[in-house]
């Protein structure tokens, strides 16, 4: 792209960078527990320099290349205790725990820049997930697979599915507070509970399965997806809320989803939603505490409350 990379190792270790098929590579090869992998590159200030591809294969403690948009794929099977990137576009972030030197740093911070078209996959929790935005202009099915994470922030739009799957180490939740400035969309399907969570707006293809407490759900403009969880205490909205479901009580069964046979069955519970709050109006949506439905279609004649006292304050 008419700009030239700059790459050194701060501590021991060892990397190459290969050219494959017209497509830039860089690898690490060797590293260390004190060490810091830095790229930069010679682009104007507020631009970027792209490469294809970038493999940590070793230990690490930083990798910082914070103007480097990676076009392809990133694949972490080193520790990795904090790692930050320019963008990641049409490609692949796989992080894996593999590495004997795992250990040192278990749970990685982990900035990605401005994401496009892309999927991340660890089976590592992350410390924090940040962001400037994440944008699918192709239906392709974005995610952001994690078992856990203690904070993740997006400063724009945010439009993959989310997929988390076990409780953090400090709680009862997946992720302590999630916080989105922008409008977010995709399936949300979260193991266990949520602290914060904070949207700019959710569009009418947001959905949110979360098998555990919310205790604060906030949107500064208008709701128009789903929300179902076991509890949800506290709500705002800033807007509308428009063609939206809010729904506590939901035990969504192992796959915490709405509906599901066996194991993966739901069923409801009393519940409270202790406070609501929205500036705007309630447009065509449910909000509900304890409602039990066998059919998943709400407000029909199979609709009655789960056993119990259930309110709104």
């Amino acid at each position: 792209d008419g700009t030239s990379i700059t790459l050194r190792i701060n501590g021991t270790g060892s990397g190459s960078v290969r050219n494959d098929d017209g497509r830039t590579i860089v690898t690490l090869n060797a590293g260390g527990s004190r060490s810091d992998l830095l790229i930069t590159t010679n682009a104007r200030a507020g631009q970027t320099s792209t490469i294809n591809g970038l493999e940590i294969n070793s230990v690490i403690k930083r990798v910082i290349a914070d103007r480097i948009v990676v076009n392809g794929n990133v694949n972490v099977t080193g520790g990795v205790g904090f790692f930050s990137i320019g963008g990641l576009t049409s490609g692949t972030l796989l992080w894996s725990g593999t590495n004997e030197g795992f250990f040192l740093f278990s749970s990685p911070v982990v900035a990605l820049g401005t994401v496009r078209d892309a999927i991340v996959s660890a089976d590592v929790p992350f410390n924090s997930f940040d962001v400037r935005s994440w944008v699918d202009t192709n239906g392709g099915g974005d995610l952001l697979s994690v078992p856990s994470i203690i904070t993740f922030s997006s400063g724009g739009d945010f439009q993959p599915s989310v997929t988390l799957t076990s409780q953090n180490d400090r709680g009862q939740f997946s992720v302590e507070k999630v916080s989105v400035r922008g409008r977010v969309s995709g399936s949300w399907r979260l193991a266990s509970g949520v602290r914060r969570l904070e949207f700019g707006s959710a569009t009418p293809d947001y959905t949110g399965t979360i098998g555990g407490t919310v205790e604060f759900f906030s949107v500064t403009g208008n709701f128009e997806g789903l929300i179902a969880a076991t509890q949800i205490n506290r709500i705002f909205v800033g807007g509308n809320i428009r063609n939206g479901r809010i729904l506590a009580g939901a035990q969504l069964g192992n796959d915490v989803l709405l509906g599901g046979t066996g194991s993966d069955a739901d069923s409801y519970r009393a519940s409270v939603i202790t406070e609501i709050t929205v500036r705007g109006s309630v447009i065509n949506s449910l909000i509900a505490a304890g409602i039990r439905s066998t059919d998943n279609q709400f407000l029909n004649s199979d609709d009655t409350f789960a056993t119990g006292t259930s309110r709104i304050g």
